[in-house]
């Protein structure tokens, strides 16, 4: 089944936004290195330390499940995984 124009091109525009957004998630973290405020990690470990916990708990997370607190402890240890370590 071909895809409509339409849906063609809507479908590519997410697929650009969603490059575009990587694209700019890598050079901010790399400017955080630059300032010593993360660790030197590579972009894509970087990036599933920061995210991926949050990413599992979503696909798992029942929507009547207590989360209260879930997004502060996801962030804290984000946070924790990338922060620099002082020397």
């Amino acid at each position: 089944m071909t895809k409509k124009p339409v849906t063609a091109a809507i479908g590519q525009a997410t697929t650009n936004a969603f490059a575009h957004g990587r694209t700019l998630g890598r050079a901010r973290y790399a400017a955080f290195v630059a300032q010593g405020a993360v660790r030197d990690l590579p972009w894509p470990v970087a990036h599933a330390l920061m995210l991926g916990a949050a990413y599992d708990f979503l696909r798992l997370a029942h929507p009547a499940d207590d989360q209260a607190g879930a997004a502060d402890l996801l962030a804290d240890a984000a946070w924790q995984a990338v922060c620099a370590r002082p020397a």
